[in-house]
């Protein structure tokens, strides 16, 4: 009454390639040899703080399309966009726990829902925003700072060679 063991990685067997014979492959083999198909390229590995890099840029490029999409310009602008978002939450959580306990009202939570999430999209990338302009300004004055030095001191290197 044993069971016979089970093959987990049968599954696999659909998925192998299968190696080409025949006229095919000496078609594929003349293909290459004139160049016309390529081995595939495996791409170049991407460094741990290039990918940091990346990933901060990708998210820059969203609050830039998110600050172009809303016409947002200042600080202050940021503010009221978040204010009013966080208060139609507010209103449209309000509305669904209201339907909750009506029949038939699920389109109508759904909808809610969608319009939540993009709403709670739009706080968050308010925050990162906010953040964010916070450590891009404190850079932006280090940078300053260092080239100020650097000034200073090839200043002070040109006045020594006068002497």
């Amino acid at each position: 009454m044993d069971k016979p063991a089970t093959d987990y990685n049968a599954w696999l067997n659909k998925y192998e390639p299968t190696k080409l014979h025949g006229f095919k492959a000496l078609y594929f083999y003349y293909l290459y040899l004139f160049g016309k198909i390529r081995k595939k390229e495996t791409p170049q590995r991407i460094s741990f703080y290039m990918r940091e890099e990346i990933i901060k840029f990708d998210r820059y490029q969203k609050q830039f399309h998110f600050l172009i999409d809303n016409d947002i310009e200042t600080i202050e602008q940021i503010n009221v966009f978040k204010e009013s978002a966080e208060s139609k939450i507010k209103e449209l959580t309000l509305n669904r726990s209201r339907l909750y306990n009506k029949p038939d009202a699920k389109p109508e939570i759904e909808k809610i829902n969608k319009e939540l999430r993009e709403l709670r999209k739009d706080v968050r990338t308010c925050k990162n925003i906010f953040e964010d302009s916070e450590r891009i300004q404190e850079h932006q004055n280090y940078v300053v700072q260092l080239e100020q030095q650097a000034q200073n001191a090839n200043k002070q290197r040109l006045k020594d060679m006068e002497r």
